[in-house]
């Protein structure tokens, strides 16, 4: 539908003479033969006549407010009290107004859309990274825990060889007095040797509670990992349907404007 903006130019007062006066537009934000068309002509006033006008066909389809003005000039048989017939301002049109604020909204979604994803990526990383770091600990504690079990059985195994040596000297020191000191020092090397496998179970044992810790520890890595890839992958398709959504309501905006202005998000 064509609009048109009505200018109207009226007489203090009624003349017995024919009166006339040019009229012309002039272009302010908006552009003359962009956003409105250009009109110029003579307005003639029969004698009596005190009000007469002329149409602006407007062209302009923008989110904004454009401005344009038009002059008198040249008039005949009267005097003009101003130069000026005043300044339309061609409205936003609402239509595009609403299609232009949901293309911005839909930017703004597809922005943080992105940043999520970008967030969920770092946080993937790290959960990898530290998925990494659980597994080289556990594998670590692992490893310690061998090499205590290990040294407790070797402990095991000499404590076992000191406390058979004890009995036979215990039993021969009990035929014969001569051995007695030698059966004494055979049950002190094995209370050594008994003592020192207690220690080392009990390194084995802690090892085994930091190999056990290490393992729950793998294990919420894992999930922590898990989480983080399924939250790159939601946040992904989240962006992707963000962007694409951006691009069609940018279009579409776009698309709405007629004459000088363009869309601006």
């Amino acid at each position: 539908m064509t609009r048109t903006a009505t200018y109207t130019v009226n007489l203090s007062q009624a003349h017995s003479l024919a009166i006339s006066m040019n009229y012309s537009t002039v272009g302010k934000t908006a552009v003359s033969g962009s956003d409105f068309t250009p009109v110029s002509g003579t307005l003639n006033f029969a004698p009596g006549e005190t009000s007469n006008s002329f149409d602006v066909p407007i062209l302009a389809v923008s989110d904004r407010d454009l401005k344009f003005s038009a002059k008198l000039s040249a008039p005949t048989n009267c005097t003009l009290s101003t130069a000026n017939a005043g300044v339309c301002t061609i409205s936003p049109d609402n239509a595009l107004v609403a299609l232009v604020t949901t293309a911005k909204n839909a930017k703004a979604a597809s922005a943080a859309a992105d940043s999520a994803h970008y967030d969920a990526t770092i946080a993937a990383a790290s959960a990898a990274s530290a998925y990494a770091s659980a597994n080289s600990a556990l594998t670590a504690a692992n490893a310690d825990l061998d090499a205590k079990n290990a040294a407790a059985a070797a402990y095991d195994a000499d404590a076992n060889a000191k406390l058979g040596a004890m009995n036979v000297w215990l039993v021969a020191a009990a035929q014969n007095p001569a051995y007695q000191a030698t059966a004494l020092q055979a049950q002190a090397d094995y209370n050594a040797a008994a003592a020192t496998a207690a220690q080392a179970h009990t390194a084995a044992s802690a090892a085994a509670t930091t190999a056990a810790n290490a393992s729950a520890a793998v294990a919420t890595a894992l999930v922590n990992k898990n989480n983080a890839d399924a939250a790159v992958t939601t946040t992904a398709a989240t962006a992707d349907a963000a962007r694409s959504t951006a691009a069609s309501t940018k279009a579409a905006a776009a698309a709405g404007f007629v004459g000088s202005t363009t869309l601006e998000l």
